[in-house]
């Protein structure tokens, strides 16, 4: 194998976990003295559209999917294709294709335990639009787990995701998650501008760690997700699944939570 390609959605590129899984699985593959090929799009038309070039060209022997959707159209094109993939996936989406396998349920597990500690109040996940891949992995488990009734989940847009959950907010203490670090430090700046003390008014954590979560004030809580990991072993799966006739599957480490002064 020579070379790997990556399609990204333009949209993707703004996510700081993307950008650091991004990251290392270009380096273990340089490590295998493979090329990555990246290619940047506006929809899935054309990410699909890449892929038949590819294909058609011989520009890559393999592929390396991110964000997978539930029923996912990018699967059965490839195999179509007989372009060999690996695909960064939940458990619950796992279904006889090379992955390195992470599951989204964990990082509920440990919101879960850390919100059962904290005083009592409205616990609010403010998500991301319905259709964008990770909200919905994340509110699917949400659901799954059984955590819905006491985690409130509301559906946001990207350009308005800090007004939504200042709008949220009422008189009693509330307990704020939102996925991108970005989103999280404006919250708290936004929260301090309304007067609002954080934590002791309203906490705030973020799904997502980073160095903007470890530098913000004040500091803010955050799921390590082991991003440079997941990219690495991605790039290991890659690898190791083009010289099988067998999907390989590898297993993401277990995600933790970085508790700071936020929540």
């Amino acid at each position: 194998m020579t070379g790997v390609g990556l399609v990204l959605v333009r949209e993707a590129l703004d996510d700081r976990l993307t950008g650091a899984i991004l990251q290392e699985l270009g380096d273990s593959l340089a490590d295998a003295d493979v090329r990555l090929v990246m290619r940047v799009v506006d929809n899935l038309e054309e990410e699909l559209r890449v892929y038949q070039t590819w294909k058609s060209t011989g520009s890559v022997d393999a592929v390396a999917l991110f964000g997978l959707a539930t029923d996912d159209s990018r699967i059965p094109l490839l195999q179509s294709l007989d372009l060999p993939f690996a695909a960064l996936a939940d458990a619950q989406q796992v279904d006889g294709y090379s992955a390195v396998v992470f599951d989204t349920a964990a990082s509920v597990e440990l919101l879960r335990h850390h919100l059962a500690d904290a005083p009592r109040g409205r616990v609010i996940y403010v998500a991301g639009p319905e259709g964008a891949v990770i909200p919905d992995g994340r509110v699917a488990a949400l659901e799954r787990a059984g955590a819905s009734p006491a985690i409130e989940v509301i559906r946001s847009r990207p350009g308005t995701i800090v007004q939504d959950a200042l709008d949220a907010v009422g008189t009693e203490r509330t307990e704020l998650i939102v996925d991108g670090d970005v989103a999280a430090v404006a919250l708290v700046a936004a929260l301090a501008a309304k007067g609002k003390r954080v934590p002791e008014d309203v906490a705030v954590l973020c799904w997502t760690d980073s160095v903007l979560c470890q530098s913000a004030q004040p500091m803010i809580t955050a799921v390590n997700q082991r991003a440079s990991e997941l990219g690495a072993l991605l790039g290991d799966c890659l690898v190791r699944a083009a010289a099988s006739e067998a999907p390989v599957i590898i297993r993401a480490p277990e995600p933790f939570l970085v508790v700071r002064e936020s929540a």
